[in-house]
């Protein structure tokens, strides 16, 4: 199975795909899911914004990038941050599962982080830019509440689902745990990012 098959697998039968990810090149294929992530969101969020000459509702809470081209730099700036998040956010986890003895494969986690976020993405991409039509994107509080209350959930069911076939984890330890990753996802976007 490639990695557009297994992708595309994970939104009907995102079980088959993550047994199918146990085969495959670990960290490597959430790797290539989470630079596909920064290029989309670059391609069809920050590109059309930059080229719009829009600028964010709220200013960067760090003086770089500069709010005048904080679109523009986005173009690299989100990827670099994607890998980031990725790398210490499932690192997080992995010392969680080391530290209560339970199956902790680094390489594991990277691999189904990187797929659940590519699977999510399109529908993100897509709720964002009805919010930006129906003049609603400055109103962070319903962009993030939908984020939370539909995309996370979702990300909890992929990763309870896909570190259960590679590791063998039940949902009462994935779901805590993906819980614990989504809220230290908050303060770095918080820091980091602007919509």
């Amino acid at each position: 199975m490639s990695f557009f098959q297994l992708w595309l697998t994970c939104y009907l039968h995102p079980g088959r795909a993550f047994e199918a990810l146990r085969d495959k090149p670990a960290p490597l294929w959430g790797l290539y899911g989470m630079l596909l992530r920064g290029l989309i969101v670059g391609a069809v969020w920050y590109l059309p914004r930059a080229l719009m000459g829009l600028r964010p509702a709220m200013a960067p809470t760090l003086p770089f990038p500069p709010i005048e081209s904080y679109y523009w730099h986005s173009l690299w700036y989100f990827p670099v941050f994607e890998v980031a998040k990725w790398l210490l956010l499932s690192g997080v986890m992995h010392l969680v599962l080391r530290l209560a003895r339970l199956p902790h494969d680094y390489d594991a986690i990277l691999n189904v982080a990187g797929i659940a976020t590519i699977v999510i993405d399109p529908a993100i991409r897509i709720w964002d830019w009805i919010c930006y039509a129906a003049g609603w994107s400055e109103n962070t509080v319903l962009m993030g509440a939908a984020h939370a209350l539909v995309f996370w959930p979702w990300g909890i069911v992929l990763a309870v689902i896909g570190l259960r076939k590679l590791l063998g984890l039940p949902a009462r330890v994935v779901a805590p745990l993906q819980l614990l990753a989504s809220a230290l996802f908050i303060p770095l976007a918080a820091i980091f990012l602007r919509p």
